[in-house]
């Protein structure tokens, strides 16, 4: 377990609070509640079970020079009980697309505050409620960051707002110098 803490580190991953056994992972929330991240046809584990699918290693090779949240991101784009395998080209639209929210939200962090579109926060809720389902809410962040019609400081309040779900470090470079 020891050997997925850094990894897991780098990718806004916390270490879980307990573990128990080969492969078994479990995290105290509250105290008395369990929960269990574990793949398809895994029973008799009790408490709350997450079925997870399958993802393959990212070898160093293919990981890079890229920021190691653009891993994050292209996992966040396919379900979580789908299994995931990662090309050169899918990072790379990861990689770019973390850039591009990123210097956006700077850009926008700039302007004044408005108050986060109702719609686009409702679905976005909506969608994490419904099985944890991150592909809509990027698809909808993307739909977002293009609207013409929607104030910057807008667009800044709720990208930073859904980033605390999708911990991606959007925020990142706020004032991190000019353009």
């Amino acid at each position: 377990m020891d050997d997925l803490v850094q990894p897991a580190r780098a990718l806004g991953i916390h270490p879980p609070a307990v573990t128990r056994g080969e492969g078994e992972v479990r995290a105290a929330l509250g105290g008395s509640v369990d929960v269990h991240f574990a793949g398809a046809g895994v029973d008799g584990l009790g408490g709350v079970r997450v079925e997870v699918g399958e993802a393959a290693a990212v070898p160093n090779r293919l990981a890079g020079d890229r920021d190691p949240l653009a891993l994050r991101l292209a996992l966040l784009t396919r379900r979580h009980y789908c299994g995931a395998q990662f090309t050169p080209g899918i990072l790379d639209e990861a990689d770019a697309t973390l850039h591009r929210w990123r210097d956006g939200v700077a850009v926008w962090a700039r302007a004044p505050s408005r108050p986060m579109p109702p719609d686009v926060v409702r679905d976005a809720y909506a969608a994490f409620e419904n099985n944890l389902d991150t592909p809509s809410v990027l698809g909808q962040l993307n739909r977002l960051a293009d609207d013409v019609d929607v104030a910057d400081g807008a667009k800044f309040e709720t990208f930073v707002h859904l980033d605390r779900v999708l911990a991606v470090d959007l925020a990142r470079d706020i004032g991190a110098g000019p353009d």
